[in-house]
């Protein structure tokens, strides 16, 4: 599936995902993040392994590892 961002309406505020991931768009940027419950859940975030610049991630597939003391969490696109 290919999304075309320059016909898609994304609010201003965070996107919440229901695996408590956040996203905001800004023109060509992208900020990911977790809620504060994965936070608390995972504790210490020791490793985030994300795709590089410019590389294509598909919906319902992982694309970003999150690595702590307790936990490794794939983040979904």
């Amino acid at each position: 599936m290919s999304i075309d961002f320059d016909t898609l309406q994304i609010p201003k505020e965070p996107f919440f995902t229901k695996n408590h991931e956040w996203l905001t768009i800004e023109e060509n940027l992208i900020t990911l993040g977790i809620t504060s419950y994965v936070t608390e859940k995972i504790g210490e975030v020791l490793y985030v392994d994300l795709p590089e610049e410019g590389q294509k991630i598909s919906i319902q597939n992982a694309f970003a590892e999150i690595e702590s003391a307790r936990h490794v969490i794939d983040l979904v696109g």
